[in-house]
């Protein structure tokens, strides 16, 4: 905690410092840090207007930086219970991560975008966006994005009465991704476990 607190004092400090009409890109990527410390302290509404405000000081063709914000802006709204808002987010995010060519907000995005769409009873296309994150985490050879997306979607899919479907999906992500990865293939094992157990 004190690390984060001494973290947000330099960020605050460092966003004062930096001249926003003369290094916007600069400004704006402060103002991106500033807020993913201020969510880790558990002020995720504060987190979220400082993460707008950078996000409306980028310049319209920095894509990279617009994807990643946008990508952790959609996430962030997702935990939140903000679903459209994460819709909306996650959609800007994968427009501007493919536009760049970024694979990883890529899969962010699509990541979040399926959740959403599952949460707002939108379940088959959210089903295509987590298994279109899990082809290209297969395709770039990104683990990460492929545990997180097989995880998400087995879990969402249990939840939405589809555990059958689900159960296939959390022993296909545990086959898929090696064991080296630790606690993101611990977490699959977890999720398959539980899902085992309510299937009987």
């Amino acid at each position: 905690a004190d690390d984060r607190a001494r973290s947000e004092v330099l960020l605050q400090s460092a966003a004062t410092e930096v001249d926003a009409d003369q290094e916007p890109l600069r400004h704006a990527f402060v103002l991106d840090r500033l807020a993913r410390v201020q969510w880790s302290m558990n002020r995720g509404q504060e987190g979220l207007r400082t993460a707008q405000k950078a996000l409306d000081m980028l310049p319209e063709g920095e894509l990279r930086e617009r994807a990643s914000l946008l990508s952790w802006l959609a996430r962030t709204q997702y935990l939140r219970g903000h679903f459209r808002e994460a819709l909306d987010d996650g959609r800007r995010a994968l427009d501007a991560a493919a536009a760049f060519g970024d694979s990883d907000a890529q899969g962010e995005a699509l990541n979040t975008l399926g959740m959403a769409q599952i949460a707002l009873g939108d379940v088959d296309d959210g089903v295509q966006c987590l298994r279109e994150a899990i082809a290209l985490g297969e395709r770039t050879e990104n683990e990460d994005t492929m545990a997180y997306a097989y995880s998400n979607l087995s879990d969402l899919l249990s939840l939405s009465g589809r555990t059958g479907e689900a159960l296939k999906v959390a022993r296909e992500g545990v086959d898929a991704v090696s064991p080296r990865l630790g606690v993101h293939r611990e977490w699959l094992l977890m999720t398959l476990s539980e899902i085992e157990f309510e299937a009987g």
